[in-house]
């Protein structure tokens, strides 16, 4: 897959002309990677071995390598799923998925960096919990260029009942497991301040006046975007019921 956006100049205007923002120059970029993908089906016992009260056992088996001109965006995600076949209309079946997320791509980037000055910033009305007090705050978006790739890792367990041929009938109950490591999310200014403590170099502080009670100034700007989660993990059950 190759992706191109050539270099462009982004101009703004209010519905009478007037410029909105100041102008900007983007340059071009490509972004170009490859994916192979295998996937294999067969029977994990063979008809002759299987015992009387054991249906059918399949197995899936699937592998994606992705290749790229980073080593932090190539890597090998498989996946393993059972299935298990019993007398009365009985199926158990169970899997084991890995995953991988890239951190978008910013397709293009500007020619020359935009201004910090709090003043040529956009503002945004946030709520200061080390000083409980509500103001507007300047804020810019962060780059953040060392973005980790998220992992994750999914494990499921299922029972199904299924009987009938006329009036057919189908039961199904699944546990699902999954375990992410660095996590993407999109932190905005107010989170930002909420979280603080763990991303102390997000927020620029003004010193504190004379006479001021808090423990710290007002924040003069922040800097805001997408950050990687330590790690998170969900547990959940499904159920369904079918009737035909």
């Amino acid at each position: 897959r190759r992706n191109h956006l050539g270099a462009y100049h982004e101009v703004s205007r209010f519905g009478d002309g007037t410029t909105a923002e100041t102008p900007q120059d983007w340059d071009s970029r490509t972004i170009q990677r490859y994916s192979v993908f295998t996937e294999l089906q067969a029977p994990l016992v063979p008809e002759r071995r299987r015992p009387a009260w054991l249906r059918n056992a399949e197995a899936d088996l699937a592998v994606r390598y992705i290749a790229a001109n980073s080593s932090r965006e190539s890597y090998v995600s498989p996946t393993l799923a059972l299935k298990l076949e019993f007398p009365a209309g009985f199926i158990a079946r169970g899997s084991v998925t890995t995953s991988n997320r890239f951190p978008t791509p910013q397709l293009n980037r500007q020619v020359f960096a935009p201004s910090t000055e709090p003043s040529s910033l956009e503002r945004f009305s946030v709520t200061d919990p080390r000083r409980n007090e509500r103001y507007d705050v300047p804020a810019l978006v962060d780059p953040t260029p060392n973005l980790i790739t998220e992992s994750a890792l999914t494990q499921t367990a299922g029972l199904v009942f299924q009987h009938g041929k006329v009036h057919r009938i189908r039961a199904a109950i699944d546990y699902v497991d999954t375990r992410k490591t660095d996590e993407q999310v999109g932190l905005m200014p107010q989170d930002i301040l909420n979280v603080e403590a763990f991303l102390p170099d997000r927020v620029v502080r003004e010193a504190l006046t004379p006479g001021d009670p808090n423990s710290v100034g007002r924040a003069s700007y922040i800097l805001y975007g997408a950050t990687n989660l330590s790690g998170r993990r969900s547990q959940n059950w499904n159920g369904s019921f079918d009737y035909v």
